[in-house]
C-alpha cells in the first residue's frame, strides 16, 4: 500500500504502473515472508487460479454484452 500510494502521491507512477508496482511488493513480501520454496509455489499457483477464475468471469460478461449488442442493433430493436 506504501508503495501505491506513495508512488502515486510523489509522481512517480500513474495508477496502471502503481499497479503494476503494487503486485511486485506483493511478490516480494511472499518471498521475504516465507522461506520454504514449496509454500510459496502452491500460494502463486492459488492466487493465479482465483484470479483466472475472476478474468474468466468477466470476459463472460463483457462477450455476452457484446452479442446482446450486436442481436440488438441487426434485429433493429
Amino acid at each position: 500500500m506504501v508503495v501505491v500510494v506513495g508512488g502515486i502521491y510523489q509522481g512517480l507512477f500513474t495508477a496502471t504502473e502503481a499497479g503494476a508496482a503494487g503486485a511486485l511488493g506483493a511478490l516480494i513480501i511472499l518471498i521475504l515472508r516465507h522461506r520454504s520454496p514449496k509454500k510459496i509455489t502452491r500460494e502463486v499457483k492459488e492466487s493465479a487460479i482465483e484470479t483466472i477464475a475472476a478474468t474468466g468471469g468477466i470476459f463472460f460478461l463483457l462477450i455476452g454484452s457484446l452479442i446482446l449488442a450486436r442481436v440488438l442493433a441487426v434485429s433493429g430493436l
